[in-house]
């Protein structure tokens, strides 16, 4: 998986909330079972890639 495309899907599996903090717009966002679903498999391929027989 790319950069874009995992980010692509981040924005895509987290929920937004819109609101205003001193007359400034706040936008707060939580991720979504979904998205920590695929940032784990992300971090877990990312780890694998890396660790190919101790060698790197």
């Amino acid at each position: 998986m790319n950069y874009s495309r995992f980010f692509t899907e981040i924005s895509k599996t987290k929920e937004n909330r819109k609101q205003f903090k001193d007359n400034y717009p706040q936008t707060t966002c939580k991720i979504t079972p979904i998205g920590i679903a695929a940032f784990d498999a992300y971090v877990k391929a990312l780890q694998q890639y890396l660790s190919v027989d101790g060698v790197r």
